[in-house]
């Protein structure tokens, strides 16, 4: 009689528990993670011989409700995250806290961020009151760790999706390469957080990153349809259309 002797299957690793910052209830972009991508070419001027200097991407995404909010930026000093960072606050709100990796510009703004908000504090114990709900922490991923930014490279690698296939190395000025990133975020914010149902007796009705920002998905104005047409100088402006 033979015998067989049974193996025990390994256990499976146990998963780590999901942060708190991507099921948190509140507003969008509360928690946010921020990165920047590129380079690309951008005409710096209207004349047809102007210089052709680099543009970046800002990219902040909202870790609970997947929105995502675009800055086109022209370098990666401090000073251009500052800027990016508050025109993203002007029309998005305070958030709460920031991750991102260790690049300067970003060691740079949480520093001064850091040092305002120390000064303040030390100055009057009612603006130390104020303040307490309203200060902004940064946090940064380990050096060398790309992966704990997965929200934000994500984001990066759906706007290059559609930048590759609307430019194709052609540059644009800033306002029009502006024109087309705020496009191409409105296209982001619209996708559904879910896989769809096969079935057409479910409707289309979805749930977007775009319902928590205006209610429903945000739609473009209809526009003609230019795909295999050449663009000519004059109509520079075509380049904008996805």
């Amino acid at each position: 009689m033979r015998c067989f002797r049974l193996h025990a299957k390994p256990t499976p690793p146990f998963m780590g528990d999901i942060p708190k910052s991507r099921f948190e209830q509140g507003r969008p972009f509360l928690r946010v993670a921020l990165d920047m991508g590129g380079p690309y070419l951008l005409k710096d001027g209207n004349r047809r011989n102007s210089p052709v200097i680099k543009a970046y991407i800002a990219i902040f995404v909202c870790m609970s409700t997947r929105c995502m909010h675009l800055e086109l930026v022209t370098s990666l000093t401090t000073e251009a995250c500052l800027a990016a960072l508050d025109r993203f606050i002007s029309r998005r709100g305070l958030p709460t806290h920031l991750v991102s990796d260790n690049g300067t510009n970003y060691r740079g703004s949480a520093r001064h961020i850091s040092d305002v908000q120390a000064f303040l504090k030390a100055s009057d114990s009612h603006v130390h009151k104020f303040l307490a709900d309203r200060e902004i922490s940064w946090s940064f991923h380990p050096p060398g760790a790309p992966n704990f930014s997965g929200l934000a490279e994500a984001g990066i690698k759906s706007t290059k999706f559609h930048l590759k296939r609307v430019l194709s190395d052609q540059a644009l000025r800033y306002e029009e390469f502006y024109t087309l990133l705020v496009k191409i975020e409105a296209s982001l914010n619209s996708r559904p957080l879910y896989a769809l149902s096969s079935s057409p007796d479910d409707g289309f009705d979805y749930l977007s990153p775009g319902h928590f920002l205006i209610g429903a998905p945000l739609l473009a104005r209809p526009d003609y349809d230019i795909s295999d047409q050449k663009i000519s100088p004059l109509q520079r402006w075509s380049f904008t259309i996805l």
